[in-house]
């Protein structure tokens, strides 16, 4: 009888050790943004080249793309385009 009561307190004594830690006693991993990649449509190359951001920075680009391509289909030049020298302007020839 001695021998199981000692053997349950060795085991109860070793299963308080292997207790796992807690998810508050350990480091928080940094979450990464998750990545999503295209393929860049480059000239001149057979092989494609895949460019990879994170979804914010893909909104980001894509908002400055379609801006770019608002502007020249408008005609719009932006800050060089305000009355600056060079052009079809009337000017001293």
């Amino acid at each position: 009888m001695r021998l199981t009561a000692s053997l349950a307190i060795v085991a109860g004594a070793a299963l308080s050790f292997a207790q796992p830690a807690l998810a508050e006693d350990a480091p928080a991993k940094p979450v990464k943004a998750k990545r999503i990649c295209r393929v860049d449509p480059s000239l001149g190359s057979v092989m494609p080249r895949y460019v990879c951001h994170s979804k914010e920075e893909w909104a980001e680009i894509d908002k400055a793309s379609a801006a770019a391509s608002d502007n020249a289909l408008n005609g719009s030049t932006g800050a060089l385009g305000n009355g600056g020298s060079g052009g079809s302007g009337g000017g001293n020839h």
